[in-house]
Formats: structure tokens, C-alpha cells, sequence
């Protein structure tokens, strides 16, 4: 019997996942922050704590300052905008973030537009529906 997981869609967590991903999108480190001995006896024993820190590789886009004055004028509306676009277009690009769970239950519950061609057709889908997958 193979103790080693087959494929990523057998991890049962976001780090998992990110674990299963290749290691050149991902730093980890692990401490040992304190091993207290407790218990008395023979239910003695020793817990150990530990801190995991990720380091995922690559810089998150910068988003456009908060304005509560103004964030309605089309200088604006246009930096965020391009901001989204960034920050989505870097979140589809990286394995690790795209096989995100957050990531899905997140579009899970959206009604996405589906385009065709340079026009928008006036038809909305769920991403999850059966018809819409690529398996």
C-alpha cells in the first residue's frame, strides 16, 4: 500500500494543496517555539508546539489606495479597475492559488458572463453547473 497521495485532489485542505504543488512556488519553515513536558507518571509525555510559516513565491499586485472622496470619478474607477484585473490575472496564473479552495467556494456562489466574440451575451451561469466544468 502507497503512503504517498496520487494526485492533489486527494488533499483534504488548502495546505495540503499548496504542499502538493511544486516546491518552486512555496517556502516553508518550520520552528519548534516551546516542548513542555507534561502529565505525571507513565502519562507522561512531551507537546510540542510548533509555528509554520509559508512563504508563497511571487509580490500580491498592489491595489489603489481607499478613497472615501471622489471614488466615483473615472480616474479612479479606472486604477481600481486595472488593479482587479491585475491582482486576478496573477491569481489565475499561479498553481498554487488557482487550485485554492478559498478561491472556489468564492466563484461557486457567483453568476459568471459569459462572452462570445467582442460582445457580452446576455446569459448568466453558474461555474459549477455540470454543462459549464472542464473536467
Amino acid at each position: 500500500m502507497s503512503l504517498l497521495l496520487s494526485d492533489s485532489s486527494l488533499c483534504l485542505n488548502d495546505f495540503s494543496r499548496i504542499l502538493y504543488s511544486p516546491p518552486s512556488e512555496w517556502n516553508l519553515h518550520v520552528d519548534v517555539v516551546d516542548a513542555p513536558v507534561v502529565g505525571s507518571g507513565l502519562k507522561q509525555h512531551i507537546e510540542y508546539k510548533i509555528t509554520i510559516t509559508l512563504y508563497l513565491h511571487g509580490t500580491y499586485p498592489a491595489f489603489s489606495p481607499a478613497r472615501l472622496f471622489g471614488n466615483t470619478e473615472p480616474a479612479v474607477i479606472a486604477e481600481r479597475t486595472e488593479a482587479i484585473k491585475r491582482f486576478l490575472n496573477f491569481v489565475f496564473n499561479s498553481e498554487v492559488l488557482r487550485k485554492s479552495t478559498s478561491l472556489h467556494h468564492f466563484f461557486e456562489s457567483k453568476q459568471l458572463e459569459q462572452q462570445s466574440g467582442n460582445f457580452v451575451e446576455n446569459k448568466f451561469f453558474d461555474i459549477m453547473d455540470k454543462e459549464n466544468r472542464v473536467d
